[in-house]
């Protein structure tokens, strides 16, 4: 509650602060907002829930939960509700669409549907980091005339593009990597160092203890995470088209939306 009401006050905050004495400034930029431009950016967002409802209605007909476009639109538009006005953000509205598509789904398909949303946002995770990461190497000529924070920022994304990145890669292709010559030995390697580390540790109860718990934690995590990957196996073709349809029609497609707002206003 205390967290909700932090959030409640600092975005109020935010905005009374934005607005305060420009009252003037935003009615006319309101008023000679071209409303071609801005219905054209309506437009393109539409497409993009659409997109975002399609991509999903793959990854549950690839796990054989079948329901109509019209209900897998409806359950987004409802997850996307719930992430405006719940607390926790993205989080909140997942929980809810997941609450939705369990009770649509039959007794034995439940646990499947729900993975989805998380294999859902993995694939939207993984193009977003494509993209930035890709333009941002493109972009390197306009980036590099950036100076101080700015330039700090950028290379802090395009790292955390390409770490992200390759670590959905590795989620995805693990069964294979781990065939790959050498792998096993290096895992062997990190395990041991690891074991060695905890070693050391053992005279510190508290340290030792709070290790404990990020392991079990971390292991849960990827556990999981693989486990929803090895669902997909055989199923590349599906993912692919998810990975394409995240790139053009949501990812890129909400940049265009912001282009048509600039332009409009």
């Amino acid at each position: 509650l205390i967290s909700f009401v932090l959030r409640i006050l600092i975005a109020v905050g935010i905005i009374a602060w934005l607005v305060s004495g420009r009252g003037n400034e935003i009615h006319n930029s309101i008023s000679s907002i071209d409303l071609r431009w801005l219905s054209l950016a309506m437009f393109l967002f539409f497409l993009h829930l659409l997109a975002g409802a399609w991509r999903w209605k793959i990854l549950l007909e690839v796990q054989n939960v079948h329901i109509s476009f019209f209900e897998a639109f409806s359950l987004l538009m409802i997850g996307i509700f719930f992430s405006l006005v719940i607390p926790g953000g993205a989080v909140g509205g997942d929980l809810a669409k997941a609450g939705f598509i369990a009770r649509k789904s039959t007794k034995g398909e439940k646990l499947k549907a729900v993975f989805t949303i998380l294999i859902d946002r993995i694939i939207g995770m993984t193009s977003l980091f494509f993209i930035a990461g890709i333009l941002g190497f493109a972009c390197y000529g306009f980036l590099k005339k950036l100076s101080g924070v700015m330039e700090l920022v950028i290379y802090a994304i395009l790292l955390g593009c390409t770490i992200g990145f390759s670590t959905s890669f590795v989620l995805l292709f693990h069964r294979q990597i781990v065939k790959f010559p050498g792998i096993s030995y290096f895992m062997s390697i990190g395990y041991s160092l690891y074991t060695q580390l905890k070693n050391m540790l053992s005279r510190y109860y508290e340290l030792q203890m709070i290790l404990t718990k990020l392991e079990t934690k971390v292991i849960r995590s990827v556990i999981t995470l693989m486990e929803a990957m090895d669902s997909f196996n055989g199923k590349r073709l599906a993912l692919l088209y998810t990975f394409l349809i995240s790139i053009f029609f949501v990812h890129l497609n909400l940049g265009l939306v912001l282009g048509c707002i600039a332009k409009g206003v």
